[in-house]
């Protein structure tokens, strides 16, 4: 993790070094391998909740565009959706999703397509899972309340 402190400025894990300077000259690919690896450091010690985490992805995600790297675009995605499903709201993650979902069938991949499947089922059980679960949360809670008062009654 250290030495890929050394490609970024002072923390900012957005702001990659400039090229070019002092004998220092990264090309796309090698931005693109930095950040993917900073990435996944990063998830890995920070968590996957870290700011850093999303930002390092979404730059990933501008070089794949313009370098047409596919399958790296696809592991990119998958992390922002990781990143997503523990901090935004679920349509935001939904919304990732679907990108993935939309990629994996353009690839016309089934592996890709079983992973987008798996991003989509996940979502989708949170979506319709967390709802029900706080409902049956609130009826627990009062559930409680109302126990020890039936009991003491039942005597």
């Amino acid at each position: 993790m250290s030495v890929l402190a050394h490609f970024f400025e002072q923390g900012h894990w957005e702001l990659p070094i400039e090229t070019g300077i002092e004998g220092q000259n990264l090309s796309a690919e090698d931005q693109l391998f930095i950040l993917m690896q900073a990435g996944l450091y990063l998830s890995a010690t920070r968590g996957y909740s870290a700011p850093e985490v999303r930002v390092c992805y979404e730059r990933v995600e501008s070089l794949c565009h313009s370098l047409n790297r596919p399958m790296l675009l696809y592991s990119a995605l998958t992390r922002q959706f990781q990143y997503s499903l523990v901090t935004d709201k679920l349509t935001a993650t939904m919304r990732i999703a679907q990108r993935i979902y939309a990629l994996a069938q353009e690839q016309d991949d089934c592996a890709l397509m079983i992973g987008a499947n798996r991003c989509l089922a996940v979502t989708f059980y949170y979506t319709l899972c967390l709802p029900m679960f706080l409902l049956n949360l609130l009826d627990d809670r009062v559930e409680s309340e109302l126990a020890p008062k039936s009991f003491l009654n039942s005597l």
